[in-house]
This record gives structure tokens, C-alpha cells and sequence, in this order.
């Protein structure tokens, strides 16, 4: 078991204390998705005392980071900031990039959850720009790609969702990780749903759907003892019944995956404490009895989603809200006129929250905003290179020249030396034919 294996990684003393750190800090994480939220941020507690001793700040902001996200999912809110404060004072004592990116990444995580999309769209930009800096920055860049694909896959924006879900994918199968496999290939899918739903035509989309999906549900279960969060067992499951329910013709054998795949999504979410998904099992019921005409059962698994939704501190409002209108529906059809209005009023609260058309638009200005500067930054890039090669081709140049000038200097210095020695051969010409004249003279006649 992965638990296992850690605890006998983080006991050997002779491990380097980087390495035990990295593997209690995943321990945490498994013990808090698997055992108890307690025991789990007790784990990290630990890293953070074995951690103290390192002067380099980046092992205790990662380890704070995890702590924060850790309390936000079971709804200490108030502490999840304060150990968000404490990874952003322990990374400024690290000069390393990659935790750098994952603090920012936190800190998009957070603000996303705490329903400010247009902030974590900024922030999680932000840690991009930081990650694509770094040479180990995909794993933490693939995280990012995902909690985009999640801010856009609650306002409908397929073209977004499409973009983060593909790079999300990308980069998981680069780095060949479980975990990031599994939610990457569920993303995915939960797109091409999407993209069907915009254009039932489009059944091909569909069938892409269910196969990353259908892959995403085998790889977890097929590897349940080696995950961190086997909380995408039951969201994989729902998802492929809710497919089968909703766009496959009502079938003997379609209604049994309906029935065996919502079967697995309610006995892992029970497992793993995964609300969400157990409310979206009771909705899927509703609809089934809605279906057949059974009102006051629908009623009872609505009522059952909607106090299972809440329970849950980052409960899913898409879902709630889901929950609300098949219940004020079925109150309408019971003839409850005054029920059928108040959860439709319910319903319309909470869609309002939702989708939010101001903070949607100011999102996809930033989106645009981003991509301008990306694209800036590469004729950026290729002019300063382009400057680069002109400055190199210049330095070239002047060598270049210095060269001719020396070999030039050289050649006239040869020549100035050629001409010295033509002077002095012929200085000793001339020496020597004027004495050769001298001796060849005949003596002068003596006159009386």
C-alpha cells in the first residue's frame, strides 16, 4: 500500500531530509483522504517540525500550502487562510521557482473556491507565467491547466474548457502520473459531454466522452491502493451513469450500467466522503423516478441531495441548484403550487450566484488579456534574439575588420621591409660598381 511505503521511506533516518519531508508531506495527504482529516493534518504538523531546522523556506511553504488547502475542504476556512499567509511569508526565504508557482497556484486554488473565479483566473495566470520558467514546472503547470478547465466548466465556456482540458491531458501524459492520468482523463471527458450537449448531432463527442471517462473509472479502480485521493472513483462513476441515463436509449442493458455504475459512484463516495458525488447519485435516482412517474419517491432522494449537498463545506451549488429545480418540477407536477415556487425561487438564487454575467465577461477579458501578453512576449522574445544575432553579427564584423587591419599592418610592414632590403641591394650595387670603375682607370701621363 502507498500509506505503507511512505511511513518506511519518512522512518529510514538515513534518508536526506528533503526526501523525508516530500514523503511525510504525501502521507498527509493520503492519511487525510483515506483515514481522517485530523490524522492527516497531523502528518503535516510533523513535516513542518522536520522541516524547521532548513534555512531554505520552500519545504515549509509547500508543506503550509497543503495545510491550507486541507482546511478549506473541511470548512475551516479562517485556518486555511492563516496557513496560506504562512507559506507566502516561509517562500520569500526561497529563491525556488517551482514552489514559487505553487504557492501562486494556491492561492488561486483558494480564491476559486471561495467563489472570486476573476481573481484565481489571475492569480492562476500568474503561476503559469512563473512555471513555464522552470524545468520541473510541468507538474505543478498541469495542475493549474486543471483548476482553469474547473473556473470555466462552471460558467459553460467550452472554448476555454477545451484549451485547459487538452493541456491539462498533455501534461499528464508527459509525466506519466497516476493520479493526474485519472482527473485529466475525467476532465476530459466531462468536455466532450459538454460539447455533446451543445450539439446532440455531434454524437462522436458522446462517444468521447464515455471512453475518457470509462478509461479514467478503470485506471482508478485498477490502482485503488496506490491513490492519494480515490475520490475520482465515484466521480468518474456518476459521470458514466449519468451517460447512460441521459443519452442512451432506455435499454435492459443500459438501464443495468445506469444502475451498476451509480452503485459504485454511492459506495465510494460514502467511503470517501465525497458529498458531492452522493447528492448527484440521489439526483440521478430522482430522475429515474421522475421518469416513471413516481413523484413522492423523486421527492425523497431530492430531499436526501439536498441535506447530503450541505454537509459537504464546499458543497457543489451546481448541483444543489440541480437538486432545487427537478424538486420544484415534481411539486409541480403533484399540483403543490406553493412548494414548486419556493424551490424554484431556491433554484434561482443559487443559478444567479453562478453565472454571474459581470464577473464572467471581466474573466474572459483577462483570458484575452493573458493571451496578448503571451503573444507579446514571443515577438518579445524573437526580437531580442533577432538584436542578439545583429549584436553577434556586428561583433563579427569589427573582429572581422580587426583581422584585415592586422593582416593589412602585416603587409605593409613586409612591403616597408621589401623596400629596405631593394635599398640596401642597391646602395651595394652602386658601392660596388663605382669601386670597380675606380680600379679599372689608367694612371694620368706625367707632362713636361
Amino acid at each position: 500500500m502507498l500509506e505503507d511505503s511512505l511511513r518506511k521511506v519518512i522512518s529510514d533516518r538515513r534518508m536526506p531530509p528533503e526526501q523525508r519531508i516530500d514523503a511525510m508531506d504525501r502521507l498527509g495527504q493520503v492519511v487525510f483522504f483515506n483515514t481522517g482529516w485530523n490524522e492527516g493534518l497531523e502528518v503535516m504538523r510533523s513535516s513542518i517540525a522536520l522541516s524547521a531546522p532548513l534555512k531554505d523556506g520552500r519545504y515549509r511553504a509547500r508543506t503550509y500550502g497543503i495545510m491550507a488547502a486541507s482546511n478549506f475542504i473541511i470548512g475551516e476556512k479562517e485556518a486555511a487562510y492563516r496557513y496560506f499567509d504562512s507559506a507566502q511569508y516561509y517562500i520569500k526565504r526561497s529563491d525556488n521557482g517551482l514552489i514559487k508557482g505553487y504557492v501562486m497556484y494556491m492561492k488561486g486554488w483558494l480564491e476559486s473556491r471561495d467563489n472570486r473565479e476573476t481573481d484565481a483566473i489571475r492569480t492562476l495566470q500568474q503561476a503559469l507565467d512563473i512555471l513555464e520558467r522552470e524545468p520541473d514546472g510541468l507538474r505543478y503547470r498541469q495542475a493549474v491547466y486543471s483548476e482553469l478547465a474547473g473556473v470555466y466548466f462552471k460558467w459553460y465556456d467550452l472554448v476555454n474548457v477545451e484549451k485547459y482540458t487538452r493541456l491539462s491531458l498533455q501534461a499528464a501524459q508527459r509525466m506519466n502520473e497516476l493520479e493526474k492520468l485519472i482527473s485529466a482523463n475525467q476532465e476530459r471527458g466531462g468536455y466532450f459531454l459538454n460539447l455533446f450537449r451543445a450539439d446532440t448531432v455531434n454524437t462522436p463527442a458522446l462517444d468521447s466522452a464515455l471512453m475518457y471517462m470509462q478509461h479514467s473509472l478503470n485506471l482508478a479502480r485498477s490502482n485503488r491502493e496506490r491513490l492519494v485521493t480515490p475520490s475520482n472513483i465515484p466521480f468518474s462513476a456518476i459521470g458514466i451513469a449519468n451517460i447512460f441515463l441521459d443519452h442512451f436509449p432506455a435499454t435492459p442493458a443500459n438501464k443495468d450500467s445506469v444502475n451498476y455504475y451509480n452503485k459504485i459512484a454511492l459506495e465510494e463516495s460514502r467511503k470517501t466522503r465525497q458529498y458531492t458525488v452522493e447528492a448527484g447519485v440521489y439526483n440521478t435516482l430522482a430522475n429515474i423516478s421522475m421518469a416513471r412517474g413516481d413523484y413522492d419517491d423523486a421527492i425523497g432522494h431530492l430531499h436526501s441531495a439536498i441535506s447530503t449537498s450541505v454537509r459537504d463545506p464546499l458543497y457543489d451549488k451546481y448541483n444543489l441548484s440541480e437538486s432545487y429545480l427537478v424538486l420544484s418540477n415534481a411539486y409541480e407536477l403533484k399540483r403543490d403550487t406553493a412548494m414548486a415556487l419556493f424551490n424554484f425561487k431556491q433554484y434561482m438564487n443559487i443559478y444567479r450566484e453562478l453565472f454571474d454575467v459581470e464577473k464572467m465577461n471581466k474573466a474572459k477579458d483577462l483570458e484575452a488579456r493573458y493571451e496578448m501578453a503571451r503573444k507579446e512576449r514571443v515577438l518579445l522574445e524573437v526580437k531580442l534574439l533577432a538584436e542578439q544575432r545583429n549584436r553577434e553579427l556586428i561583433q563579427a564584423r569589427y573582429l572581422s575588420g580587426i583581422k584585415d587591419k592586422e593582416l593589412l599592418e602585416a603587409r605593409y610592414a613586409a612591403i616597408v621591409k621589401d623596400k629596405a632590403l631593394v635599398d640596401a641591394k642597391y646602395q651595394t650595387e652602386v658601392q660596388q660598381k663605382s669601386s670597380t670603375a675606380q680600379t679599372s682607370r689608367p694612371p694620368s701621363a706625367n707632362r713636361s
